[in-house]
């Protein structure tokens, strides 16, 4: 248990190192950013129907493009999960999850033009930092330590 507490205390530092690292990296096949959204969350098992628990991600990203249509694609992002209903916040959850992305760009014909579109796709490993039920007791214990998830996604680039 004390190596796992010394891993959670030092992931906010690696966090912080990577996004200011891949922020100015670039070059032709090498590149990176920053990461900034929202996502819906459900626990699976806790009757409770629909992805109702709104969360933040945050985190950073690096690429290496072994053509112009292939990317493998490594982040490190703090999430923000849980189980809400309607009526109530069940339990919040916050993770640092670290996906490896294959991306593959494809070209998509609208109209007359052609625009390309970004299919990804690997696994997920997420290492849960703490979890708080509705009145804020800790709940970490109750749950895994590390979970393995999947990502399958689309992007459209403006």
């Amino acid at each position: 248990m004390p190596c796992l507490a010394s891993a959670r205390s030092g992931l906010p530092l690696l966090l912080c190192c990577l996004m200011l690292l891949a922020a100015p990296a670039h070059s032709q096949n090498v590149g990176g950013g920053l990461i900034l959204g929202l996502n819906a969350s459900q626990i699976d098992g806790d009757r409770f129907a629909g992805f109702q628990k709104a969360g933040l991600n945050i985190g950073g990203f690096v690429y290496y493009a072994f053509s112009p249509s292939l990317r493998l694609q490594p982040e490190i992002v703090f999430e923000q999960l849980g189980s809400a209903n309607e009526q109530e916040l069940i339990i919040k959850m916050n993770y640092i999850s670290v996906p490896v992305l294959l991306n593959i760009t494809v070209p998509l014909t609208i109209g007359a033009s052609e625009q390309p579109i970004e299919v990804h796709a690997g696994p997920v490993i997420g290492i849960l930092l703490k979890a708080t039920n509705f009145l804020g007791d800790d709940q970490t214990d109750f749950f895994d330590n590390t979970d393995l998830r999947g990502v399958v996604g689309v992007a459209y680039r403006l």
